[in-house]
């Protein structure tokens, strides 16, 4: 039997749903397969937080910063001017025992070193003495050790003093894990640091697959126990009470004094990232502190007085640098003091429940829905649906602005365009069949259900093209 036109249109609909649900299925089974596609969201999702944090970077107050943390920065020029005077890198620790000694003048919160002091062939026993003599002079000296999984035929795995250990109590309603940051062994810095009166906390990052940084464990956990993050421990600085104790709650939250910060279900902080270090925090390059304190001047310790000084690297030479949302080359000492400011502020960002990222996409597809039905144009259709996504983009941004909120966008534009794909598919199907059925009241006698006049000139006119 001839097919007619309507005939035509209705079977190309139907192949081209078919088609179209075909290829869909085969690529969403090969993006599923090892976690392609689940993979390929994240990152993406990753990258509208970079995009975000970038454009809020110069946005945020920095009032806290300024009035509670200060950097002494190894950068480019102190670096040159370390190794002129004293020949070699790392430079003696006798220095950094006198440049305690100078800091304590200005009566700081704490100071914490973001250098490990392992044990080093460059370094003499009288200047690691010095330094350790140094740092147990004070209670307010924080030093970095760093965990790794190196074999242990390489390294031993030693034991740390029970002290550095961190009592940590979750909730099972949590359902947390702190375990993600999991090491098989330790570099140590030197045993009379270990064992005396510095606060000893680990420094290591999380990397995103990108290589970006955007979180921060508060906890590594090695041989059974839990050891906190070093700007976790200058925070305890800030709570009213000594913490005996690390608590995370019911909602996945660790309690810091009056603070409480939001964890993802890795147990990881995400940090809200800030604009120039130098127009955060009060920067001071280590060479001028050192001419100052040789000199027997003061002339930068009012600028730390009170304050959480960090000693850093930032000098891009002694690859100290990461790569984070706001920055490709951005010092280790900086995420630390973002830690801390992040906790001062109360602004760590929290990840939108997941009951409330099926709401948002059911609304989106809602809305989707109303507009290509109720559409006359398809260009108008397509216009409003571009300006849904970009106006509910413009809402997650204000959101992550006033409320340290991350909501997801990936995911709803996704939602938003299969829906609106899906939607015209339906549409254009159950136009065709619409069509059809009033081509038959066209064309077919309602009483005999014969064909009438109409129906034989259309056909006489097609079959004498045909002809031809």
């Amino acid at each position: 039997m001839r097919l007619n036109k309507i005939g035509k249109f209705t079977v190309l609909n139907l192949l081209a749903t078919v088609v179209i649900v075909v290829a869909s299925f085969f690529i969403f089974s090969v993006l599923l397969k090892d976690n392609l596609f689940i993979n390929f969201v994240k990152d993406a999702e990753n990258k509208t937080f970079d995009y975000r944090q970038e454009i809020l970077s110069n946005k945020k107050n920095t009032f806290l910063a300024k009035e509670n943390i200060a950097i002494v920065t190894i950068d480019d020029v102190s670096f040159e001017y370390l190794w002129d005077k004293y020949g070699e890198w790392p430079i003696p620790r006798s220095v950094y025992a006198d440049l305690i000694d100078h800091i304590e003048k200005s009566n700081p919160k704490s100071i914490v070193f973001d250098l490990f002091f392992i044990k080093s062939l460059k370094s003499s026993a009288y200047a690691d003495a010095k330094l350790i003599n140094t740092v147990n002079k004070y209670n307010n000296i924080y030093m970095a050790m760093n965990f790794d999984n190196i074999p242990t035929e390489a390294r031993p795995a030693i034991e740390l003093p029970e002290k550095l250990t961190a009592n940590v109590e979750i909730s099972e309603e949590s359902k947390l894990s702190l375990k993600n940051m999991t090491f098989s062994n330790c570099r140590s810095i030197l045993t009379g640091l270990l064992n005396g009166k510095a606060n000893v906390g680990m420094a290591n990052v999380n990397r995103n697959t990108d290589g970006i940084i955007r979180t921060v464990s508060p906890f590594a956990y090695y041989k059974d126990n839990y050891y906190p993050y070093l700007s976790l421990m200058a925070a305890t600085n800030y709570t009213n009470n000594a913490q005996e104790k690390f608590i995370i709650n019911n909602n996945s939250e660790l309690i810091l004094g009056d603070k409480k910060i939001p964890l993802t279900k890795d147990g990881e902080a995400i940090l809200n990232w800030y604009g120039d270090a130098g127009d955060v925090f009060t920067m001071i390059p280590m060479y001028k502190l050192l001419i100052d304190m040789n000199s027997g001047k003061n002339t930068y310790l009012n600028d730390i007085t009170g304050k959480t000084v960090y000693i850093g690297t930032t000098a891009t030479s002694l690859h100290d640098t990461k790569s984070v949302p706001v920055s490709k080359l951005y010092p280790g000492v900086e995420i630390h003091a973002t830690f801390l400011n992040n906790f001062l502020e109360n602004s760590f960002i929290k990840q939108s429940p997941t009951f409330v990222d099926i709401l948002i996409c059911i609304a989106l597809a809602t809305i989707t829905l109303l507009i290509v039905f109720y559409s006359a144009s398809t260009i108008i259709a397509t216009l409003s649906t571009l300006m849904l996504v970009l106006g509910y983009a413009f809402i997650t941004y204000y959101f992550m602005h006033i409320s340290n909120l991350w909501l997801p966008i990936v995911i709803p534009a996704i939602v938003v365009a299969s829906t609106f794909a899906l939607a015209y598919i339906i549409k254009y199907i159950i136009k065709s069949k619409d069509f059809e059925y009033q081509y038959k009241l066209a064309t077919v006698d309602g009483l005999t259900e014969l064909y009438n006049h109409r129906y034989f000139q259309e056909t006489l006119k097609q079959q004498l093209e045909t002809s031809k």
